[in-house]
């Protein structure tokens, strides 16, 4: 568990590029991925080009005592209606247990507070136990299970939806800050 002073959530930066492309190939993330192809260079470079200042998406980088382990992504921003999808991953291996549930509220933190979202919504492949586990840690409701949804390695996958509501992150902030982070001034 980590203490809560060591943990950042902020915008992807330039010198994040390398670090983004090395976490998106690596077997572990992309393994749970829509997007599960070795990416070229090229096509990482088109990508960090069109996330640099996206209306409608916030790119995030998960640090660690200063140090990047993860990115979150708020992509489908409509300030409208208020409501966001969320993605995300730990890009390096070995982490601390706990680091997952770091990264998990302060990118809740951010779609509610700084994003001013009503509804996050996000979606797992139903295999992928972690990430299920995480959102439901979270708070997550399991809105839906679309089934045979998605084509992984030639194999009809399905997938999990999920939502959390600003009104659940207001009554349950404070538990959840005690959950995913350990007392002031220890570590765990």
């Amino acid at each position: 568990m980590h203490r809560f002073e060591d943990c950042e959530l902020r915008p992807v930066e330039p010198s994040d590029k390398s670090s983004l492309l090395a976490w998106r190939n690596s077997e572990p993330v992309r393994r749970n991925m829509y997007t599960d192809h070795l990416i070229t260079p090229e096509e990482h470079d088109r990508w960090f080009a069109s996330a640099q200042g996206h209306p409608n998406a916030s790119f995030m980088v998960f640090a660690l005592r200063g140090t990047p382990v993860g990115f979150s992504a708020f992509t489908g921003i409509n300030r409208e209606h208020q409501r966001c999808t969320w993605g995300f991953y730990l890009g390096v291996e070995g982490l601390p247990k706990g680091t997952g549930s770091a990264l998990g509220y302060l990118s809740l933190a951010y779609a509610f507070d700084t994003l001013r979202m009503y509804k996050l919504s996000s979606e797992a492949f139903a295999f992928n136990r972690g990430s299920i586990g995480l959102h439901r840690k979270l708070g997550f409701k399991e809105e839906g299970h679309l089934v045979e949804h998605y084509i992984k390695h030639g194999k009809r996958e399905d997938i999990i939806c999920f939502a959390k509501f600003h009104k659940q992150w207001e009554s349950d902030r404070l538990a959840l800050r005690a959950l995913c982070f350990s007392p002031e001034g220890t570590l765990t």
